[in-house]
């Protein structure tokens, strides 16, 4: 292609925008404006961001003291640092934007709920334009469409199936109704969602989607850390002991997990996790360790511990905090029960370990038993399935197929962390082509009803291949596809871990000897 454009050389009929693309404008060139993208950017090779994206940034807030008290309008950032000795406050970067122009985690002058109004329409600073102001209307579409596409989208991929009593509709969302920390988090997992899936889960969405997912979560953040200052100063601050106050941070600190989960290449969500894991064990220190009768609590409680298994499974040397675990049944849900056995596993796994490690003998493991955990696993899980899916045949014979794959995918992963090595090998043979065929059968077609279920019965299938070079093939493929059409990233991570113990030099042990070995030089890893 030219690298020059001549404007009079293009076609006088074309479409063409209003105004100049914002990557023209930036490189200070006169834009040809043909639509949809100029082709002074595609003649470069560059991307063209459009002409009217939307591209979100945080101003200053809602001042609380000083003469700009209740002001809502940004103020002018040329005045600036003349005017932040009128507020008070602290201040903190966060580094997930960086370089010039990132949003700041700045409490100066923000209120608790002076972040946006329910109806969201707070007017925001148009970077482009200075002090000009985003018409509302386009915010408010804007905020509308990515609560759509969290109701209708994100929720349903957070649960092992969607129900009319999904909690993250159920619950969440009327509380984030009350919150604007939570509901930006979760207005920006919706946009960070949508900018992996439409770019084909490569992470390169488009600028607008990109832009919103940052502003949003460092607007969370901000509000967030005010919150923590608020509950940290205790009874001077009215409500801070009726638990709402945590039940808030909670909610906002997982769904800001779950958001990072969705970045490409980014553990950040470990920090998320680990602040979950704190704010778990403040309140269990406030209620005693007794356990919450709150909805809202017992079930984001369930999804911290449930990602804290799967963390897990590649973690050898971090100390679980003592939690008090809900019972699974309290929101009639049976999907918890495999995670459950994980948990049970993986603590067990861990105890014999350190018993060898100190030169005594582990009981020997009750292979019946356990073998009836899992066998009582399947018939409950079963049954929650056949409740939930009623009159579509289809849906339902392929979420019994999703269960089975999870049921054979536990069998091999008992045998590999507890069974006796002469006893695991012809378990674990009997049970991954059965396990590999309800793999497949879900990953046929264009279908994806349970994309986001299949990666913990794909990763275990994928740690008996080290020696078949074809069925490692297939396994990569099968993360890749996953990957793209979830969006789930961290599971991009995962599919690395069994890239390099498939590549080790000696295929000795099985993959959870190899992980304990490799552990301080193996990536952070999540499967979900």
């Amino acid at each position: 292609m030219k690298r020059n454009i001549r404007l009079d050389s293009l076609p006088p009929d074309r479409q063409v925008a209003p105004k100049d693309c914002r990557l023209c404008t930036k490189r200070r060139i006169k834009c040809d404006r043909s639509i949809p993208g100029c082709r002074k950017c595609a003649s470069r090779g560059l991307r063209c961001p459009g002409f009217d994206a939307l591209s979100l940034k945080w101003g200053q807030g809602v001042a609380s003291r000083g003469k700009f008290a209740g002001r809502t309008l940004p103020v002018s950032p040329r005045g600036e640092s003349e005017r932040q000795d009128e507020f008070s406050g602290t201040h903190s970067t966060s580094g997930g934007g960086g370089g010039e122009g990132g949003s700041r985690l700045d409490l100066r002058n923000l209120t608790i709920e002076g972040l946006l109004p329910l109806s969201f329409s707070t007017p925001l600073l148009d970077p482009m334009s200075g002090l000009g102001l985003v018409n509302r209307c386009s915010t408010t579409v804007l905020f509308d469409n990515l609560l759509n596409h969290f109701q209708l989208e994100v929720a349903s991929q957070l649960r092992w199936l969607d129900s009319p009593d999904n909690p993250w509709r159920r619950i969440v969302w009327p509380l984030a109704r009350r919150s604007n920390c939570l509901r930006m988090s979760i207005l920006g997992l919706a946009a960070a969602h949508l900018s992996v899936t439409s770019a084909g889960g490569d992470g390169s969405g488009p600028s607008m989607l990109l832009q919103a997912n940052h502003d949003l979560r460092e607007a969370s953040l901000r509000n967030l850390n005010t919150k923590i200052r608020f509950e940290l100063e205790g009874d001077r601050v009215a409500g801070a002991q009726d638990g709402s106050s945590l039940t808030e941070i909670l909610a906002t600190m997982l769904v800001l997990c779950y958001g990072e989960m969705l970045v490409p290449y980014s553990t950040d969500w470990s920090l998320h996790l680990r602040a979950c894991r704190a704010i778990i064990d403040r309140r269990n220190l406030r209620n005693r360790q007794r356990e919450s009768q709150d909805p809202a609590a017992r079930f984001l409680v369930m999804e911290v511990v449930d990602l804290e298994t799967f963390s897990a499974l590649t973690e050898f040397t971090r100390k679980e905090s003592p939690a008090t675990i809900p019972s699974s049944s309290f929101l009639g849900d049976h999907f918890w029960t495999f995670t459950s056995l994980l948990r049970e596993i993986n603590a067990v796994e861990r105890h014999r370990y350190i018993l060898l490690q100190k030169g005594s003998q582990p009981p020997d493991i009750d292979m019946d038993t356990w073998r009836d955990k899992i066998e009582e696993a399947h018939a409950q899980t079963s049954e929650g399935t056949a409740a939930i899916v009623q009159g579509d045949e289809q849906i339902l014979r392929r979420a019994e197929s999703m269960v089975r794959a999870h049921y054979y995918a536990c069998l091999i992963y008992f045998h590999q962390a507890l069974a006796p090595a002469l006893e695991a090998r012809p378990a674990i043979e009997a049970c991954l082509g059965p396990l590999f065929d309800e793999i497949q059968l879900l990953t046929a077609g264009s279908t994806r009803t349970f994309s986001q279920n299949l990666f913990f019965p794909l990763f275990i299938a994928g740690t008996e291949y080290a020696r078949d070079e074809d069925g490692q093939a297939v396994i990569q493929t099968l993360f890749m596809d996953l990957i793209s059409s979830t969006g789930v990233w961290c599971n991009h991570t995962v599919l690395q871990f069994l890239r390099t113990f498939w590549t080790r030099s000696e295929c000795q042990g099985t993959w959870i000897q190899y992980a304990r070995e490799n552990e301080r030089n193996l990536s952070l890893c999540l499967l979900f």
